[in-house]
């Protein structure tokens, strides 16, 4: 709100001045009397890159206060010419450096001059201030990205799996990938026909060893009737280093960088069965889990158990992160507490991601079953130059590539309680674990459980919101009741283990708008 002061600040305010005057010293202006140039020149914005492509694939605008007024309540419309092209906005103050604020852009992104006009309120301004930047951007690079799943020997041969995927929703096609060594020399190639619509997993097959070390991958081919291509740095890891389960049943992707350096390290990929693919990224601006869905018409959950602990503070949460109508291409769930994020931070996710079907059906499936995932976290970026981050992401799916321990899942979808009916148990029966049930029915007094038919006892460890708790039972069945907003795991005697997501909503006064959505996945001993 404006600046003011009463009437009696008023004549104390004279009063000082006067005195000031009497011993010969200037008075200082005060903070009102800031001039509406110096207030408008107090934001400065300017987009993280310069290519198109890349930010249209993570949208976003940098701002930084200049001077040392307080700049909070912001908001950003991004323009070229009079076509407004994005918009987002910021609620607390900016901080020192550069401060990321997400965009969400409606208007493609083309090579030219943007007006970035930042409306914001500035300590010591009177109303809100605007202010305005004019960056720009060259020419796109060829809307494709890859990320590296790891490599494997083939008998004398090294493959190199790779995803690789169109950003936002562009349609490239006739692409070639070239894998190429820090001497600018081809190791491998290979092509992908047609038109590249969503993720797709490619190999490319060297002769020999492929020794760990920098790489570039360089991707070419047509998109929006041109030519163009596109390079990424990446590191490869020596046979010694790449983990010996790399099946879609079983993976584990790491990145892990220090002294700095993160270029080429810093984004690693995974794929999810019957769901889509997936990218663990860890750089000093982006920690995230991001996840590109096969079907963007369908909802798509990841509801994670979160721990994090940043050198000053810690916190555990069950948070939900949604592939919906609304969210385009992707979904992330970020690392971070804050942003930009803390200087130091370890932390870890346990949860599942789970395909919950068509937007606009009553529950209708077969559904992808759910994929596990566990990610961990240790990062140091309060030293210029000697930043460092590890994260790995490892996950389990069931698949039928006969790799690993027995996989199962159970599912329960429905929307409105006309629907529930018929759509409201789920069974999967797990070799060397017994049958789980799933039940989640419409109604106060319906029932909403997860029935273990095993004779081993376990534990139960329920989590809700920002709490949770172990129960150990003796013997089985074990019986858990659902939350309606969290997670259960049983870690059962032996080595077996179930993980569930659960969310229902059963009294909404209008019975179409009750909805449950559980998730389960058991796994093996082994």
């Amino acid at each position: 709100m404006p600046f003011s002061i009463s009437a009696s600040r008023r004549l104390a305010g004279a009063g000082a001045l006067v005195a000031v005057a009497a011993l010969g010293v200037a008075p200082v202006p005060s903070a009102s009397a800031a001039s509406s140039s110096v207030c408008r020149a107090a934001v400065k914005a300017s987009f993280p890159s310069s290519d198109p492509t890349a930010l249209a694939d993570n949208p976003r605008v940098k701002l930084r206060p200049v001077g040392d007024r307080r700049v909070s309540s912001l908001s950003v419309t991004v323009r070229r010419g009079k076509t407004r092209v994005a918009t987002g906005t910021r609620r607390s103050a900016l901080t020192r450096g550069g401060n990321p604020v997400s965009l969400r852009v409606t208007k493609r992104l083309r090579a030219g001059t943007y007006t970035v006009t930042t409306k914001a309120k500035v300590r010591g301004c009177k109303g809100t201030v605007t202010s305005t930047s004019r960056p720009r951007l060259k020419k796109p690079s060829l809307p494709v990205r890859a990320a590296v799943r790891g490599t494997s020997r083939q008998g004398s041969s090294t493959m190199v799996r790779m995803v690789l995927r169109p950003v936002a929703d562009a349609r490239p096609r006739n692409i070639r990938v070239r894998l190429k060594d820090s001497r600018d020399r081809t190791v491998a190639t290979t092509t992908v026909s047609g038109t590249l619509r969503s993720a797709t997993d490619v190999a490319l097959t060297a002769t020999g060893a492929v020794p760990g070390g920098r790489y570039e991958i360089e991707i070419s081919g047509r998109a929006s009737g041109t030519s163009g291509s596109t390079t990424q740095r990446v590191v490869l890891r020596s046979d010694a280093e790449v983990p010996a389960s790399a099946t879609p049943s079983r993976q584990r992707a790491v990145v892990d960088w220090k002294d700095g350096d993160h270029r080429g390290r810093e984004i690693v990929g995974f794929v999810l069965p019957g769901i889509g693919h997936g990218e663990l990224v860890c750089t000093p601006e982006t920690q995230w889990v991001r996840v590109y869905p096969i079907d963007p018409r369908r909802e798509v959950s990841m509801m994670n158990w979160t721990y994090r602990d940043w050198g000053g503070g810690n916190g555990k949460e069950i948070r939900e992160a949604l592939h919906t109508r609304f969210t385009g291409p992707d979904f992330s769930e970020r690392f971070a507490n804050f942003l930009p994020p803390e200087k130091t931070s370890t932390g870890e996710f346990i949860g599942l991601i789970s395909d919950r079907g068509p937007y606009d059906s009553v529950g209708t499936g077969p559904y992808a079953p759910p994929i596990s995932l566990n990610v961990r976290w240790k990062w140091d970026f309060s030293k210029a130059g000697q930043e460092s981050c590890y994260a790995a992401i490892d996950l389990v799916a069931q698949t039928d590539d006969g790799q690993g321990p027995a996989v199962g899942s159970a599912q329960v979808v429905w929307r409105g309680d006309a629907a529930a009916a018929g759509r409201d148990v789920a069974v999967a029966d797990v070799p060397g674990v017994g049958r789980l049930a799933v039940v989640c029915q419409a109604g106060v007094d319906g029932q909403r459980t997860a029935i273990l038919g095993t004779p081993a006892g376990g534990t139960v460890i329920k989590r809700e919101s920002t709490s949770d708790g172990s129960v150990p039972q003796a013997v089985g069945p074990i019986v858990v009741q659902l939350p309606n907003n969290g997670q259960v795991q049983v870690d059962v005697d032996g080595g077996a283990r179930v993980l569930i997501s659960s969310r229902w909503k059963i009294n909404d006064p209008d019975p179409a708008q009750n909805s449950c959505a559980v998730a389960a996945q058991v796994v093996a001993a082994g």
